[in-house]
């Protein structure tokens, strides 16, 4: 474990000692960092991550740099430069993943907390762990915290993520101006994937797998949100406390490999949380909608692989359908029947607001299943635009 005098002891519980005495308790932390490439891919941002982490004060906490088979020698940077904090290296044999390394990972750790965090993470708040950590000793009821994600120091990268029924997700305050004016926690549906920790009795109610291997990469998370609120726990998002993100780092902010693994596994999802009679009514509407979102990234980047995409997410969706039911069937029997349970946002999320005669009859369409789903207190009432949907945006800030 790391061992960082950390002053910012204010409203930590105190652990009585053998011997009368009283101490400050530091829960162990164990901090996983996942990566693939992360040298030729992030350059110095990989550097600015561990650089920043091993100066995170906070006494009781272990690193481990989870490599899912990296062939740029990033593996062999981080031993000889980084090796000396006593960061862990932990040598996956294949690619399996962000989903698959963080579940391998869990096994090794030692910490009776652990801290999920991208590759691109930079901890500009040296006591970020401190105040997530002093947060949950407080709150049983929050099952994940998370600290706010800054795009740069005026600009949010994701405070959290909000979904709608339509298995559309997203970061909530997106590049919104960022005000650390309030110390008052937030609860979305889901955690910023990119960074958040967790209690290791969470792992253990989930089969010691806080993800689902099988998405590889994107909406893990907002699974894992769904899950934890079924439970009756809360997910946290902390203002007072920041980490800065640079999305986009291993997949691009939009790729087509990205839309494969982001689509496939928000219907994934929908098939998981949804009863069996609302997947029925909502299936082919989320199946089709790929079709217009792939119709959107190639009018936002002339790229014609978005237009194959859609297909080849239904024909996968198609060909998984067995696996995914067999998940649906276990979920439920777990849960019960849970969707009308969720906090479902009522937006539909565009690169624009306006409202075209295409986007009014989509609309109609979505209502119309979400009503005979028996669904109805979710039907989408608010068109929002989402910078990273919108082309003339993304030209000027990238």
């Amino acid at each position: 474990m790391q061992s960082i005098v950390n002053p910012a002891l204010t409203d930590i519980p105190l652990q009585t000692q053998e011997d009368g005495s009283t101490a400050p308790d530091f829960p162990s932390v164990s901090l996983l960092v996942i990566n693939h490439n992360g040298k030729s891919k992030l350059g110095h941002l990989l550097d600015d991550c561990l650089e920043s982490l091993v100066k995170t004060s906070y006494p009781n906490f272990e690193i481990l740099f989870v490599d899912n088979c990296s062939n740029d020698g990033t593996v062999e940077y981080v031993e000889r430069v980084f090796g000396e904090y006593g960061i862990r290296v932990v040598r996956m044999p294949s690619n399996v993943g962000y989903t698959g390394a963080v579940n391998h990972a869990l096994g090794l750790t030692k910490g009776s907390m652990v801290g999920v965090l991208n590759n691109d993470i930079t901890a500009i708040d040296p006591y970020w762990l401190t105040t997530l950590v002093r947060f949950m000793q407080r709150e049983p009821s929050v099952g994940i915290v998370s600290p706010a994600l800054l795009h740069d120091e005026k600009r949010i990268d994701s405070m959290g993520g909000d979904a709608n029924v339509l298995m559309v997700a997203w970061d909530a305050h997106s590049r919104e101006e960022f005000s650390a004016t309030s110390d008052q926690p937030i609860f979305p549906m889901s955690p910023p994937g990119a960074a958040f920790l967790f209690r290791r009795g969470l792992a253990e109610k989930l089969d010691n797998e806080i993800f689902d291997s099988d998405y590889f990469a994107y909406y893990e998370d907002v699974l894992l949100g769904f899950q934890v609120t079924l439970m009756g726990q809360r997910v946290a998002v902390l203002p007072s406390t920041t980490l800065q993100h640079k999305r986009g780092g291993s997949w691009g902010l939009i790729s087509p490999a990205k839309f494969f693994f982001q689509r496939r596994n928000a219907v994934w999802t929908g098939i998981t949380i949804f009863d069996t009679s609302q997947v029925l009514f909502l299936l082919p509407l989320w199946l089709l909608s790929n079709l217009y979102a792939g119709f959107v990234y190639f009018k936002m980047t002339r790229n014609s692989k978005f237009l194959l995409s859609p297909f080849r997410v239904i024909l996968s969706v198609l060909a998984g359908m067995g696996k995914a039911w067999s998940k649906h069937e276990r979920f439920h029997q777990k849960n019960g029947s849970s969707a009308k349970a969720l906090n479902f946002s009522p937006t539909m999320i565009l690169g624009s607001e306006k409202l075209t005669f295409g986007r009014k009859l989509a609309l109609a369409v979505s209502n119309f299943a979400i009503r005979f789903a028996g669904l109805s207190k979710f039907r989408i009432t608010e068109i929002k635009r989402y910078p990273l949907l919108d082309a003339e945006y993304l030209e000027k800030n990238y």
